[in-house]
């Protein structure tokens, strides 16, 4: 199941704009609009080289605690929360759980059966 958040986001060229991000099985889906503009992303769990909370103000978006995205073709998107603080928090910890790659295969062992 996809779990949605109302976001704001700043790309790599400084453009912010306001929308939802969703959390799908295979990617991060961010989709909003800015000055009548529609734009979607879809950055794939495994382009997702890392992610970070903003430490300083110069790094936040508008203030609000904001975590930074880094991607594999070298940019970053800074990720806020509209309406709940937690929200960035909550976000870490599930971006975590689906970049933190495919599960170990379950090891199957049998045992002979005696005749």
């Amino acid at each position: 199941m996809a779990v949605n958040y109302a976001v704001t986001w700043e790309e790599s060229d400084g453009s912010q704009r306001s929308g939802r991000l969703e959390l799908g099985p295979d990617a991060l889906q961010l989709e909003g609009q800015n000055a009548g503009l529609s734009i979607q992303y879809a950055f794939r769990y495994r382009d997702i080289v890392g992610y970070r909370m903003a430490r300083g103000t110069g790094e936040r978006l508008h203030g609000r605690p904001t975590l930074i995205v880094d991607l594999a073709a070298g940019n970053s998107v800074k990720v806020a929360s509209v309406a709940q603080s937690g929200v960035v928090a909550e976000l870490a910890s599930r971006l975590q759980d689906a970049t933190s790659g495919e599960p170990e295969p379950e090891k199957i062992t049998s045992t002979p059966r005696a005749s």
